[in-house]
């Protein structure tokens, strides 16, 4: 089994976690506006023992707060600048929670991954709207279930969408399909 998260800000009852087995129904579930969602999703990971956890959220800061560089770069990691995505900076705290997290996980022997859902989605042809409005969700969910021949329950955001995407970044993992961007010594993202 691997899990997928999409990570929110910690009460904004935006993190959304999708979880199952390739062939099976996957479940998807997201905290609640209010509730702490590192709980949420340690309570959700509980006895659960994922081959692989792939969040969409930083897990590491740029080499220049590790190692002095010749032009350091204090804001992007190289796979950042390269799929053009935000500073883990900008995202402070929430990077800060995200690391915290899969350092528990870590010690808990879950293989944790960064993830992004929108470079996934940047590097498929073909793909229904994605992230636009509401009512974009259904044939999204519906081009979801065709490609990874998977069901899914009812989608309610763009949140759980993200996580069933991320989902899918932990499948690629798992089957050595997945693609790899930015420096292994700073950090990699996922798609």
């Amino acid at each position: 089994m691997h899990i997928g998260i999409d990570f929110g800000a910690k009460l904004s009852g935006t993190t959304a976690i999708c979880m199952g087995v390739v062939g099976e129904r996957l479940e998807v579930t997201c905290s609640k506006k209010g509730q702490d969602a590192d709980l949420f999703l340690n309570a959700a990971l509980k006895g659960k023992a994922p081959a692989t956890v792939c969040i969409d959220a930083p897990l590491s800061l740029p080499l220049a707060y590790r190692q002095a560089q010749r032009v350091p770069d204090f804001f992007y990691r190289e796979a950042d600048r390269q799929i053009k995505a935000m500073s883990p900076l900008f995202l402070g705290g929430l990077t800060a929670r995200a690391c915290r997290l899969a350092h528990e996980w870590s010690k808990q022997g879950f293989s944790v991954f960064e993830g992004y859902p929108g470079g996934l989605i940047k590097s498929l042809k073909q793909v229904p709207e994605y992230k636009t409005t509401k009512a974009a969700l259904p044939p999204f969910q519906a081009f979801l279930e065709t490609t990874l021949q998977t069901s899914i329950p009812e989608l309610n955001s763009w949140h759980e969408a993200d996580a069933v995407l991320a989902w899918w970044i932990g499948s690629r993992i798992e089957q050595q399909a997945a693609t790899s961007i930015g420096n292994p010594n700073e950090g990699l993202i996922w798609i």
